[in-house]
């Protein structure tokens, strides 16, 4: 991990932390933050790392963080899943099924100052699929001007299948990177490399997202969970 830090500290891009265990802040100015990836890529968990982390930096600080959820998904387990870190974290949530529905909800509940933060978790879209693409480009149009479209890539992703991961979910509207699973391969600086390559912007990196037991175990502890 300590090579992946220092790939990614040569590369001028911005990474959680400096050297393994260390804690950053998390700095979204952003009142919508989409994340998205194939199915998979931890978006979901990775979604919730981030707002464990405003969270608990709110908490530091001697503020309150209004967070809710937003399920942007047709799976009935990635359903389940939000609704579930939701109660955890005592952050509301929410289902809606098309952008329109989205930008409504967003306009009602951040003008009235319920929410200063909304986190969407997208469907998973495969990059073969104009259809499920398209469909994900009519979510992140909603507010596009101020908002954060972050895309899940795992770090044991085949490097043959990294850059047209990249160039679909680009044209579907995502900007940044979070690379996710890093502590599942030796060889995520090589992903970094291509990604660094194709001009991507790798804003976060994680390790293998844990849920259920370990994600409650810890909120238990006072400790909220960060990527690291």
């Amino acid at each position: 991990m300590e090579k992946v830090c220092a790939f990614l500290s040569d590369a001028g891009t911005c990474c959680l932390a400096a050297a393994k265990g260390e804690t950053v802040e998390f700095k979204e100015d952003s009142k919508l933050v989409f994340v998205g990836g194939t199915s998979g890529s931890g978006k979901t968990v990775t979604l919730a790392k981030m707002a464990c982390m405003a969270l608990r930096d709110a908490k530091r600080n001697g503020k309150k963080r209004r967070i809710c959820f937003v399920s942007a998904c047709l799976e009935v387990f990635g359903m389940k899943k939000l609704a579930r870190i939701g109660k955890l974290l005592d952050c509301d949530t929410f289902f809606v099924d098309s952008g329109e529905e989205l930008a409504k909800f967003c306009e009602e509940n951040t003008s009235n100052g319920k929410y200063d933060l909304i986190f969407v978790d997208t469907q998973a879209a495969s990059p073969c699929s104009a259809e499920s693409l398209g469909r994900l480009r009519e979510f992140l149009s909603v507010r596009e001007a101020d908002s954060r479209r972050y895309l899940c890539i795992p770090a044991t992703t085949k490097a043959a299948d990294v850059a047209e991961t990249l160039s679909a979910y680009r044209r579907a509207g995502f900007d940044s990177v979070i690379l996710t699973k890093c502590d599942e391969t030796k060889s995520a600086a090589d992903v970094m490399a291509l990604l660094n390559e194709s001009g991507a912007e790798i804003s976060y990196f994680a390790d293998t997202p844990a849920i259920a037991a370990g994600l409650h175990a810890e909120l238990k502890a006072g400790d909220y969970f960060h990527i690291n």
